[in-house]
């Protein structure tokens, strides 16, 4: 099936359309549970290629590095367009994109089947658009084994694609839904065909049929915009230019008949863990303001905040760091966090177990209670991180972690009792204690004193300790850095904020390129939209990049978490030089 969709993404390279589909509430079922809409995608990369970032590319100092990189990966979809790099200039990618994924009923077999379209406007270059695709699916099919056929769609041509009962596509124990049983069946069948400028790609005929109509004359009820998931996630798209929705509340009713089966207790334990979560939104932004790219995303809980949200409700306002993280961070991060709440969450996690299963593990669990209740009363609300360079780690980066603590002694119980099971052995350090690995087979230590419980590499939890103890330490608020990402993120109360040094940390870990690289190709992905070889030249060309150049086009990476009421909302971005 990955070959299919490569051919697909081989067709999709730059320009406009003519006119414009309807957006995906008004023609995708009101049951879909994952829904993709971008107004226009060549607006949006066009938007991208303005940015500093972008930019990078063309500056003679950069490239023969990200330059080399680019024109690796530019190399690479010529290759996927079958060495057609005339033809893909040509169609370049669409304007309006929508997609949606629901379950379908298969009245044959009396089942659920998962289904899908999904639809692309390339305007006066749908012709080229479609002689492209085809003759990627038709090459797919043939490497593939598939069997595929002609057929006449309301004067259209179509191309169907039927997976063979044998194959990953087509067997259903052997796919990875084989989790839910015979739950949702996976799709027979691949459809690609066009409705004016309009290409489509649909899981069977009578949806691209259907989707036809719906394009033309939208109906006015049964569609996504009138589920309460698609209201409720709304909010988190604002200012989005390509937006995807989970809707879980449509999810939940497809999973209902496993939930009254063996795995019923699963549902208790998960709204004692998340509540009543609605819907979930990814929205990414291009060129606004001081951010070159932003996304943002949320999660909606209409009733209240439930289980570990409720973690999350006491947001703070910005406030300086602690000594601790010293004033040369690559990375930054706070958080608030109601760990005194930490215990009620197991209590109603524990409630929720199934009879059966708790009689084995409550007995355990409570014999830890008196402990991680005194612990956990005395820790928070306020949880910082920072990350330094350090050549002696792995990746040239270390990290420390900071739980500030009223009484840093009430930690000492459940460490007494967890850490020999760790190899964690205490040492005096400074006034401070410190529960380390003298044979360093454990690479996380812990640290108290100073008001705090701190854990990561051992290095840099005695830096940390020394930085808090010591009465001249520089402090990161006054850095430039700090003032940036403060400015840009604004006042306010977060439940957790942060900012890191772009290039300042690419340059730190561009030596663990590679192994990041090999976990991509490990994946299985890499090889069929990347290649082995693109890969490698990518990785190559980051080692000789000039950073000082690079810090003219990229700024700070923010990111801000906020929770009210009925959702809670994150954002990320990286920042104008």
């Amino acid at each position: 099936m990955r070959s299919l969709f490569t051919w697909i993404l081989a067709a999709g390279l730059a320009g406009t359309a003519l006119a414009t589909p309807p957006s995906i509430e008004r023609v995708a079922p009101e049951k879909t549970f994952v829904s993709l809409w971008c107004a226009d995608v060549a607006a949006v990369v066009a938007a991208l290629e303005a940015t500093p970032m972008a930019k990078a590319m063309d500056d003679p100092r950069l490239a023969a590095s990200l330059g080399k990189a680019r024109q690796a990966l530019v190399d690479r979809r010529t290759e996927l367009a079958d060495g057609d790099a005339d033809a893909g200039k040509a169609v370049g990618l669409p304007g309006a994109v929508g997609g949606a994924v629901f379950p379908e009923e298969d009245v044959e077999l009396d089942a659920t089947r998962m289904a899908y379209f999904l639809y692309a406007d390339f305007g006066d270059r749908a012709d080229k658009a479609w002689d492209l695709c085809a003759k990627g699916l038709r090459r797919a099919a043939e490497e593939s084994g598939w069997t595929i056929d002609e057929e006449d769609l309301d004067g259209q041509a179509a191309l169907v694609v039927t997976f063979p009962d044998d194959s990953d596509d087509g067997d259903f124990e052997a796919g990875p839904m084989e989790m839910l049983g015979q739950l949702v069946l996976p799709p027979e069948s691949f459809v690609l065909s066009r409705h004016g400028s309009v290409l489509v790609a649909a899981s069977a005929v009578h949806l691209a049929e259907d989707l036809a109509r719906e394009l033309d004359s939208p109906s006015a009820t049964g569609r996504l915009g009138n589920s309460t998931g698609w209201k409720d996630a709304q909010p988190g798209l604002a200012d989005s230019q390509l937006a995807i929705g989970v809707y879980f509340s449509e999810f939940a009713k497809l999973m209902q008949p496993l939930m009254a089966g063996p795995a019923a207790g699963a549902q208790g334990v998960m709204q004692a863990l998340v509540g009543d979560v609605t819907a979930a939104a990814l929205g990414v932004s291009v060129g606004t303001g001081e951010r070159q790219l932003a996304l943002r995303a949320s999660v909606v809980h209409p009733a209240g905040p439930a289980g570990l949200f409720k973690l999350l409700e006491k947001p703070a306002p910005v406030t300086p760091a602690t000594k601790a993280m010293g004033d040369d961070c690559l990375s930054y991060s706070a958080w608030n966090v109601n760990l005194a709440g930490f215990p009620r969450l197991l209590e109603e996690v524990l409630a929720a177990i199934p009879e059966d299963v708790a009689d084995e593990v409550e007995p355990m669990i409570r014999g830890y209670m008196p402990a991680l209740s005194k612990a956990f009363g005395a820790m928070g609300p306020r949880i910082e991180s920072a990350s330094r360079r350090d050549g002696a780690e792995e990746g040239g980066i270390s990290s420390v972690t900071r739980i500030a603590c009223s009484d840093e002694t009430s930690a000492l119980p459940l460490i007494q009792l967890w850490g020999p099971m760790l190899g964690l052995q205490p040492q005096e350090f400074q006034g401070a204690q410190i529960f380390a690995d003298s044979n360093e087979g454990m690479p996380v230590a812990l640290g108290l004193g100073s008001t705090g419980l701190y854990f990561g590499s051992r290095t840099a939890v005695e830096a940390g300790l020394r930085a808090a103890a010591a009465t001249d330490a520089e402090s990161l608020a006054a850095t430039p850095a700090w003032a940036r990402a403060t400015s840009v993120i604004g006042s306010g109360e977060f439940v957790g904020w942060g900012f890191t040094d772009t290039v300042a940390q690419a340059e730190a870990s561009g030596e663990a390129m590679g192994g990041q690289l090999g976990m991509i190709r490990q994946a299985g992905v890499a090889d069929e939209l990347a290649g082995d070889k693109t890969l490698g030249e990518v990785s190559e060309s980051w080692k000789h990049v000039d950073y000082k150049a690079l810090r003219e086009f990229i700024g700070l990476t923010i990111y801000s978490v906020t929770q009210d009421r009925t959702s809670l909302r994150y954002e990320w971005a990286i920042l104008n030089p």
